[in-house]
């Protein structure tokens, strides 16, 4: 499993199967004392050996996304180590994060008979495209008989209103917020390298060589940067008008930051810095502590593994794969005692006439690719 969910898996484990499982750590093995091993995907190859020697009767692949590219050396590791297993499982919510070729890596895990190559997969399902550099496997075709194949050979797929019937309904709600000095931002938008000159010409220099990439990257920064205030306000005012908590996910680190420096004092962070049993204290105290009415987080970091029961979460920046949202919007429970059926409501605070907007278009776009190979033509609700 991804390294922060460790102690999230014993704690289940310990709940659930009334016994302990053993947790892993580091590069360097030591005697395994337990029956359920629990590792995660950094340290996996460092303890390969070992754990072959041990002849695992049942392997679990929790967030098996993570294992989306084939070179990499946590799926070589992975694939590896299921080799002679009898039994795996590969669990994910949400497992293509952008394109169907990311699927074929535990495709060919669990099904290797059927998914021998990549190359018959990326050409038949992935629209392939020549270019200088070889192929490209980063679109979509034939996908209702991608779906119809894997729901025949290795896919159950559960929708959560089909397996939870108590969570409550979603609710998405657009938030438009207008962003300070739309001048700047205008200049950033038409005349993009003068503006990043007059900021650094290092940084200029550099975005020179792939520009239409930076501006995407350095526009997105700006819009986040300029709707700062108009997002403090909004939470400001959801502090005054409710006694709710509020889960917050943003991406880049300054405003996160900005965050926590205004509301230091009733918040919790989680980011990449926050690790180990940390992390898992701090998802707790935002869960549990009653004078904790904020929890901060980086959508990477705390998108994935643990659950809140309370209602309401705010994306005050976008990411660029729809499956980060899905994930983001998974944590959000609702199910504390006393709230049974109360409307889960998702806050996007999009910045008006930015990068924003269009980003929305790009996600959805994505989101009906993975609609339509994971749940057929039928899902594809965008």
């Amino acid at each position: 499993c991804p390294a922060s969910l460790r102690w999230n898996w014993q704690n289940e484990i310990r709940i659930h199967m009334k016994c302990d499982s053993q947790i892993l750590e580091g590069m360097t093995p030591y005697p395994i004392t337990k029956d359920i091993i629990i590792i995660g995907y950094p340290t996996l190859h460092g303890w390969l050996d070992v754990l072959k020697s041990l002849r695992p009767k049942l392997m679990v692949i929790d967030e098996c996304q993570y294992i989306k590219t084939i070179g990499s050396k946590r799926t070589k590791a992975t694939k590896e180590l299921c080799r002679k297993v009898p039994h795996i499982l590969a669990l994910s919510g949400t497992p293509i994060m952008s394109y169907p070729a990311e699927l074929y890596p535990v495709l060919n895990i669990l099904c290797p008979k059927v998914f021998k190559a990549f190359f018959p997969f990326g050409q038949k399902f992935c629209s392939p495209k020549l270019t200088n550099w070889g192929w490209e496997y980063k679109g979509a075709t034939n996908l209702t008989e991608l779906n119809k194949l894997l729901k025949k050979t290795c896919m159950i797929r559960y929708l959560i209103k089909d397996v939870i019937k108590d969570l409550p309904d979603k609710r998405r709600i657009i938030v438009p917020v207008e962003i300070e000095n739309r001048a700047e931002y205008n200049k950033a938008r038409d005349d993009f390298l003068s503006w990043l000159s007059n900021i650094s010409l290092d940084k200029a220099r550099k975005a020179s060589k792939a520009i239409e990439f930076s501006k995407l990257n350095y526009l997105l920064q700006l819009a986040g940067s300029l709707k700062m205030k108009p997002v403090v306000e909004w939470i400001d005012n959801y502090l005054h008008d409710t006694d709710e908590k509020l889960m917050i996910f943003a991406h880049h680190k300054f405003v996160i930051r900005t965050l926590m420096d205004k509301y230091d004092k009733i918040a919790v962070k989680v980011d990449g810095s926050v690790i180990g049993k940390e992390r898992q204290k701090r998802f707790d105290s935002f869960n549990n502590d009653p004078g904790i009415r904020l929890g901060i987080f980086n959508i990477q970091a705390a998108g994935v593994g643990w659950s809140s029961q309370h209602n309401n979460t705010a994306i005050i920046e976008l990411p660029w794969r729809p499956a980060d949202l899905t994930q983001v919007e998974g944590r959000n429970r609702g199910l504390k005692r006393g709230k049974e059926g109360k409307q889960s409501n998702y806050y996007y605070l999009i910045a008006q006439n930015t990068i924003e907007e269009k980003l929305c278009s790009v996600l959805q776009k994505k989101q009906e690719i993975s609609n339509m190979t994971l749940d057929g033509i039928e899902g594809a609700e965008g």
